[in-house]
């Protein structure tokens, strides 16, 4: 189940990436909605990590690097999913800061996803896992915290 899982969110990001050629989406409801659909998938491939950190499921080494390539992916395309004129509509959670601190926006998910990417072959077992997914999923929380408005 948990690769099944990890499978699904891997392929929404990919389906994602490949859906709008790799370019900024044509409308501001199209960078909405495919920004929304690889957060989903980080959402899955976090809590299949989650799980695997705290022994909640056993240790699966394709499912943790499918982890941190899920990451290192979702790093690559979100920069160009935040165009002028998605600030607001559809589902977007997205926070004012993203066009007013541009660069640390982008540094952000550069940084991010190079510490993900960098990490896929490193990982070898739980331990491995924890160190480099740790401090990833901290990322998301910072990140969330500066960027994201906060919905009830």
């Amino acid at each position: 189940m948990k690769k099944s899982v990890i499978l699904a969110g891997t392929l929404m990001v990919l389906g994602a990436f490949a859906a709008s050629a790799q370019g900024v989406p044509a409308t501001p409801a199209a960078a909405i909605e495919e920004r929304t659909s690889i957060m989903s998938g980080v959402g899955d491939a976090t809590r299949t990590g989650v799980r695997m950190a705290r022994e909640q499921a056993p240790f699966d080494l394709d499912a943790a690097r499918d982890v941190l390539r899920t990451y290192a992916s979702a790093a690559e395309r979100m920069p160009l999913l935040f165009p002028p004129g998605s600030e607001t509509g559809g589902d977007t959670s997205a926070a004012p800061t993203i066009w007013s601190d541009r660069a640390g926006f982008e540094r952000r998910f550069a940084d991010w996803g190079a510490a993900a990417a960098g990490a896929v072959d490193g990982v070898s077992d739980l331990d491995k896992f924890r160190a480099a997914f740790g401090p990833l999923a901290d990322g998301c929380s910072s990140c969330h915290g500066e960027y994201r408005v906060r919905r009830n």
